[in-house]
């Protein structure tokens, strides 16, 4: 196994635990913003350089998560810190397939 950096395995799974901790509190927040958003009428891709800039971000996001996921394939320590960001992810290809369907309905 690769040095992780830490001079015990207790100070790395902290570490771990942490950014996984971190992970699901943004994912979490996130999914709320962005139901709050969706509750209240609020378009936040309003504008096509919005848009634009939304749809970068999420292709990005799930490169990432890809990224993580292959990675993690071969991790044999937990925690598998793309678990920690699952709902988020499945929220946004959720909101994606919605707004995919929409417009295909126009």
């Amino acid at each position: 196994m690769a040095n992780s950096g830490f001079p015990t395995r207790k100070q790395e799974l902290e570490y771990d635990r942490s950014v996984v901790s971190i992970c699901e509190l943004l994912a979490y927040k996130v999914v709320e913003l962005v139901k709050v958003c969706d509750a209240e009428g609020i378009d936040p891709d309003q504008s096509s350089a919005s848009t634009h800039k939304h749809i970068r971000w999420v292709a990005k996001f799930f490169e990432c998560l890809r990224s993580v996921h292959k990675l993690e394939k071969s991790r044999y320590a937990e925690p598998k810190f793309a678990s920690a960001i699952k709902p988020l992810a499945q929220y946004l290809h959720e909101r994606q397939k919605n707004a995919s369907m929409k417009e295909s309905d126009d």
